[in-house]
């Protein structure tokens, strides 16, 4: 049918344009494309949807806007920029795109930064959170978790709110409890002190420390039970 090429070649040269918006850090030239994709990505049409798929510069693309609207004096266009990709990342993560840890790591970052306006980290927890409840690897998990702490105890990207963190904790926990064979040491020394970066003025910092705790004796305990 030729009509289903047409929802393909105007997603490849949405995806073209943009990949020219973001060379060129442009994002006033990005946020009408941006707005495109996230309608695209919202349409019930199945060949927009599979176009859409198909397309594995996508969320890359999306994810390269997120650390544009945070910058310092960052101006408007580029905060809606940022936005627009954010909620097109929710979107497709709701729909069940799976995205990797290059993907997810920044949405887990600008999600939880004082960087980000409010309705930024809201989009991005939302994206995070559909990814999250599918991940099975808790590695990656406790590698993002971990990532992120440090870097906001560097003063680089100070975290703002521990509610997603929580979340995630307790999906790696939960993953090597129906699987010890995921933990290891290496995660062990991954998670070593790692409660003591959690920024105590923020809320439920207390519930962040017990669950970073709680993983910590999960591990333990699995690799115990294994050898």
């Amino acid at each position: 049918n030729g009509n289903s090429t047409i929802p393909q070649s105007l997603a490849l040269a949405l995806l073209n344009a943009l990949e020219l918006a973001a060379a060129a850090d442009s994002s006033t030239a990005a946020l009408p494309l941006l707005i495109a994709v996230h309608r695209m990505a919202g349409d019930e049409d199945e060949l927009i949807h599979s176009a859409m798929r198909k397309n594995e510069s996508l969320i890359p693309l999306m994810t390269d806007w997120l650390p544009k609207a945070t910058r310092p004096m960052a101006v408007a266009t580029a905060k809606a920029a940022g936005l627009s990709a954010a909620c097109t990342l929710r979107l497709l993560s709701d729909a069940g795109a799976a995205l990797d840890g290059s993907e997810l790591a920044p949405l887990l970052r600008y999600g939880t930064s004082v960087l980000a306006e409010a309705r930024l980290q809201e989009a991005c927890k939302a994206a995070l959170q559909f990814s999250v409840q599918r991940e099975q690897d808790a590695g990656l998990l406790i590698q993002m978790l971990t990532g992120r702490l440090k870097l906001g105890s560097k003063g680089e990207d100070k975290i703002a709110d521990v509610g997603i963190m929580i979340r995630v904790a307790q999906r790696a926990t939960s993953l090597i409890k129906l699987d010890p064979n995921q933990a290891s040491d290496a995660l062990l020394e991954a998670l070593e002190n790692s409660e003591e970066l959690v920024p105590p003025d923020v809320n439920e910092a207390r519930d962040m420390q017990a669950v970073l705790e709680e993983l910590q004796q999960v591990i333990r305990k699995s690799i115990s039970i294994r050898n």
